[in-house]
This record gives structure tokens, C-alpha cells and sequence, in this order.
């Protein structure tokens, strides 16, 4: 199957159990893809393997990668591709790029809470918001990885962003298989 995406102009047709650009030769990582989150001049994906990979969304090379010991279940991006937020097992790790050194930066210790099944950054990238198989949304500070908030959905959390008004809109899924749809309150930052 392929993963069809758009940045800057340039539509990719991504082979998801190769990251190839469809037509052209040569594999640029291989292991299946499980996630992934586009910014304006990047593409991050979340691999099976545990690899976090970044690449450039117009050339396709890769810009940065790190590797997790477990599989990367959940990726997000600001904007401006200046954070870059993702959960591996029970850890949601915080990264900041440092454009002196062309690479991400750990922010603050990852963060501890439970099974993580979707991240989120707000659209001024200042808050994390994190969510749970066991039905909670936690919120994280971009800068500190300090937790700011949390609340309770009923259901395992599958899809979680934020609007432009920096509400957080959420799906989860009960146990019975019900789908529950939930936006909150406008966050200030």
C-alpha cells in the first residue's frame, strides 16, 4: 500500500513498507511506517522498527533520525518544524530543533504516563497534548515537558489535534465500540 502526501507544492507516493518515493531508486529506510506528521519542509514518520526518521519534504533525504527501542505509535510536527513531539511505548519524548547543529534537541525528561496512542502540538507549539489508551488527555509545556493539565474521555483516545483556535478536538472509542467525539475549551498559552 502507499502513503499519498503533499508538502510545498511536491505530491509524494510514499511505499509504506519502504519509504520510497514511488519512481525513484533506491530505498531511504525500510521497516513499516505506523505514523507520520507533515510541516511545512518536513515529513517525520514513526516506524515499527522504533525509528523516528525526518526528512526534507521536497529532496526526501533525510534531515534527522533517532531509534527508540519500542515501535513509534503516534508523531507530531509544528508548523514550522521546530518541534517535533512523539510517543514510543509509555514515553512521550519532546524534541526541539537547534538549527546550529542540524539536529533535534532532548526537551526535559521523556514523559511517563501510561500507554500513549496520539500527540499533538498546539498551533503556536507551545502546548503538547498527549493521548491515552485508558481514555485521559494530558497536557504537556513545548518548553519545560512540564504537565499542565489533563482530562477524562470516555474511551481509548485514537485521533487527538488542535484547531486553529487551540481547541483540542479528540476522538476516542469505547470498549463497545462506540465512537465519541470531543472538543474542548480554547486553551490560552
Amino acid at each position: 500500500s502507499y502513503i499519498l502526501c503533499a508538502c510545498d507544492g511536491v505530491v509524494h507516493s510514499l511505499d509504506k513498507n519502504s519509504l520510497v518515493s514511488v519512481g525513484e531508486e533506491g530505498s531511504i529506510a525500510h521497516g513499516g511506517i505506523r505514523c507520520m506528521a507533515i510541516s511545512k519542509g518536513y515529513m517525520a514518520f514513526g516506524k515499527e522498527d522504533g525509528q523516528v526518521l525526518v526528512l526534507d519534504s521536497k529532496t526526501l533525504r533525510e534531515v534527522w533520525s533517532e531509534q527508540q527501542r519500542r515501535a513509534v505509535d503516534a508523531i507530531a510536527l509544528s508548523s514550522d518544524g521546530t518541534r517535533l513531539v512523539y510517543a514510543a511505548g509509555y514515553n512521550v519524548y519532546i524534541r526541539a530543533w537547534d538549527n546550529a547543529n542540524r539536529s533535534y534537541k532532548h526537551i526535559g525528561s521523556p514523559v511517563r504516563g501510561g500507554c500513549v496512542t496520539a500527540v499533538a502540538l498546539s498551533s503556536d507549539g507551545k502546548i503538547i497534548a498527549a493521548g491515552y489508551w485508558l481514555g485521559a488527555v494530558k497536557l504537556f509545556d513545548a518548553e519545560s515537558g512540564e504537565r499542565i493539565g489533563d482530562f477524562d474521555v470516555r474511551g481509548f483516545v485514537q485521533f487527538l489535534t488542535f484547531s486553529y483556535g487551540n481547541r483540542i478536538i479528540c476522538t476516542s472509542a469505547t470498549k463497545e465500540g462506540e465512537a465519541i467525539n470531543f472538543e474542548g475549551l480554547p486553551l490560552s498559552s
